[in-house]
């Protein structure tokens, strides 16, 4: 019973760890909370409008470790439809459940083909999410304490 009840408190426990990523601008939300997608990476939902000069929202990916990211974009196509989070997000965790790895350029070259622009970039800085869920792989990338 107590492994049942941890089971279904872990999600919530990790949303909470996650609030304190939360970016506001006054009373308006800009992101939703990071999700461990486990394996050492995080997934943070920027809303629309949140990255100036970007107007839809945008998923950014985070390789805690080796700090890469994957970002892509959910723009909205010719019949007024765009992409989900769920949906960006659910195609990563196929990828990673996916017995042999795939190259982020892959991913991101599927996400464009699917109708959601993706970027592969690589950060010397840590994410808040990263610092949350996975502190210890800060490695050599500027911690994300340092950065406000």
């Amino acid at each position: 019973m107590r492994l049942a009840l941890a089971l279904i408190l872990a999600p919530g426990l990790a949303l909470a760890q996650g609030e304190q990523c939360l970016l506001t601008e006054g009373e308006q939300a800009l992101t939703l909370a990071p999700v461990d997608l486990g394996d050492g990476m995080v997934a943070q939902e920027f809303l629309p409008g949140a990255i100036d000069g970007i107007p839809d929202g945008v998923v950014d990916f985070a390789h805690c470790e080796s700090g890469g990211h994957i970002v892509v974009a959910m723009p909205e196509n010719d019949q007024g439809n765009r992409p989900s989070a769920e949906m960006v997000i659910g195609i990563m965790e196929d990828a990673m459940a996916n017995e042999e790895l795939v190259p982020a350029q892959v991913l991101a070259d599927g996400y464009t083909r699917a109708g959601a622009p993706a970027q592969v970039r690589q950060s010397t800085t840590e994410t808040c999410g990263c610092s949350v869920f996975y502190p210890d792989a800060v490695g050599e990338k500027t911690p994300w304490e340092e950065l406000g």
